[in-house]
């Protein structure tokens, strides 16, 4: 009985994680999972993920479950007798999921009027009457409710003919803080769904060899993309894959509609195929593989030579091999992140390395393997852009630095505009926001003059957040950045950090950064692989040396 409970145990692991990695190649492929079969598809593969880890976690309940005995590891709790992973991410996550879930509560307009005075005026301009439980009255509708045509209303009102929707029509007194529930709830299910693969990776996927193959997944996913971006730009015929059109105004790259979005993937791949050359630069190092007192003697008796041919014989040539992949597939997706153009990507990778880098170099983490690897790469990378893609190069240089020039910079200028209307959504409704996933209906109040489209997204999640949940959204995000920034991504765990684990933390920190000026973790395939490195992180499977 106990070799089957094994066996099957054994069965759950293998199919949790062929689940998850399937999932994480076909998001990126499926155009980034943007579209509604691809998000429902991705959602309802996590939902089944979920499902399965909660099997997992019954059948292998242990035999008596005391609710009341805490547990003695520190990074565990108990919770009805089971153990799971403390990542203190529990509590933000959970109350920011009830504040959406409130924005759709139907509440009555006395409540309505004290939580968001903003929101009962609104309903109340466009369904007159409605609050006193009467018809609405279409003579009081307002000209903006009906576009350029001012005199639908009044037509409307004094037609002697029936008027095209029921004569008497009542709206519900009791109305949602959110301007468009449909949305609220759409987000507020990918939210749940993404909260699910976080619990999933944190608990169930923690042995060193798990993580170096999901590691391995997004890396060699980046690569793939980035060749068939490259492809494409050399035989471009306007259409992703050869075949799917692309709509207007679109800056494709890759299976990406946006080419800023295919960057940001990259800001995640690219440290994950750095950090794997460095740990396999290490286990092929003379000094690496030495493990005992003795062969650290007599490793330093022998020569260069003799010390590398004996690491090269001890791992062997797969070892090698990995590590002429890894490198390989930094240099292609570095040339891609180039050619795709993306400012944002490229500022924030670099000031997510520095600033990683800088915290390492201060508590002497930095030895001679990883700075061996990084110059190497760096160097080569150098020489590869130079000789490839030099108009590309020179083109990102020129645009790097209009960086500088703010005011008159036109797509930073632009920005500026929308920050400032977002900044104004964000003071109309300013405890409990406009509902999530909403800025779009409440930017059409704050539509800037001289703006020539209507803006789906902020281009800065954070300034989004407050427009959309408030001061209450905003804070508890606030309270989850600074647990989950200065818990798990800037001090790694006691036991230091693995070369992987340091290169998820660069991808991690790189997207938050890249967040203040785009809306990247709004893209399905980036969510959800930033929830992924995000939950190896908190839930301390990187932190173990070697791992």
């Amino acid at each position: 009985m106990r070799r089957a409970e094994a066996t099957l145990q054994v069965v759950l692991d293998m199919i949790l994680e062929g689940l998850l990695i399937a999932l994480l190649v076909f998001t990126p492929f499926a155009f980034g999972t943007v579209h509604t079969w691809a998000v429902s598809l991705a959602q309802g593969a996590l939902a089944a993920l979920f499902g399965l880890w909660l099997c997992r976690v019954i059948w292998t309940r242990p035999p008596s479950r005391p609710a009341q005995v805490p547990s003695t590891d520190e990074g565990m709790v108990s919770l009805a007798g089971y153990p799971f992973r403390r990542t203190r991410m529990g509590a933000p996550a959970a109350l920011f999921a009830g504040l959406a879930a409130l924005q759709l509560v139907p509440l009555p307009p006395a409540v309505l009027r004290a939580l968001s005075p903003a929101t009962a005026e609104l309903y109340e301009r466009s369904l007159p009457g409605y609050s006193q439980g009467e018809a609405i009255d279409f003579g009081r509708w307002e000209p903006w409710l009906t576009g350029a045509d001012t005199g639908t209303a009044a037509r409307l009102a004094q037609a002697a003919e029936p008027i095209p929707v029921e004569p008497r029509l009542v709206w519900p007194a009791s109305l949602p803080l959110s301007l468009y529930p449909h949305e609220t709830a759409g987000r507020l299910i990918m939210l749940l769904a993404l909260c699910m693969a976080f619990a999933v990776v944190a608990n169930a996927l923690r042995e060193p060899r798990q993580v170096e193959r999901v590691g391995w997944v997004v890396v060699l996913a980046g690569l793939a993309m980035s060749v068939l971006g490259m492809v494409q730009q050399l035989q471009w015929n306007g259409r992703l894959y050869g075949i799917y059109p692309v709509p207007d105004g679109a800056s494709p790259f890759g299976p990406f509609f946006n080419h800023n979005h295919f960057a940001a993937y990259l800001e995640m791949a690219l440290p994950l195929a750095l950090g794997l050359f460095a740990g396999c630069l290490a286990r092929l190092a003379p000094a690496g593989f030495a493990a005992d007192r003795e062969a650290r003697e007599g490793a330093a008796v022998a020569g260069p030579a003799a010390r590398w041919k004996a690491a090269l014989a001890r791992h062997g040539a797969e070892a090698v091999a990995r590590l002429g992949l890894s490198g390989f597939a930094f240099l292609v997706m570095l040339t891609a992140l180039v050619a795709a153009g993306s400012r944002g990507a490229i500022l924030s990778l670099a000031g997510a390395t520095l600033v990683y880098g800088a915290l390492l170099a201060g508590r002497g983490r930095i030895g001679r393997t990883e700075a061996a690897a990084g110059a190497c790469l760096l160097a080569a990378a150098a020489i590869i852009l130079a000789a490839v893609v030099p108009d590309h190069a020179g083109r990102m240089a020129r645009k790097l630095e209009a960086v500088a020039e703010f005011e008159t910079e036109p797509s930073l200028a632009a920005r500026l505009v929308g920050w400032k209307a977002t900044l104004a959504i964000a003071a109309d409704f300013p405890v409990l926001g406009a509902g999530l996933g909403t800025f779009a209906d409440a930017w059409l109040r704050h539509y800037p003059a001289g703006t020539a489209n209507v803006w789906k997204e902020a281009h800065n999640d954070y300034l989004q957040i407050a427009a959309e949940t408030g001061m209450a959204g905003a804070l508890l995000v606030a309270w989850g950045l600074a647990v989950f920034l200065g818990r798990h991504v800037l001090r790694p765990g006691r036991g230091g950090r693995s070369h992987l684990g340091h290169g998820m933390a660069v991808g991690v920190l790189s997207i938050l950064l890249h967040s203040a000026v785009d809306f990247s973790l709004q893209v399905g395939a980036i969510a959800l692989l930033f929830t992924v490195l995000s939950a190896f992180l908190a839930g301390g499977a990187v932190d173990a040396e070697g791992a």
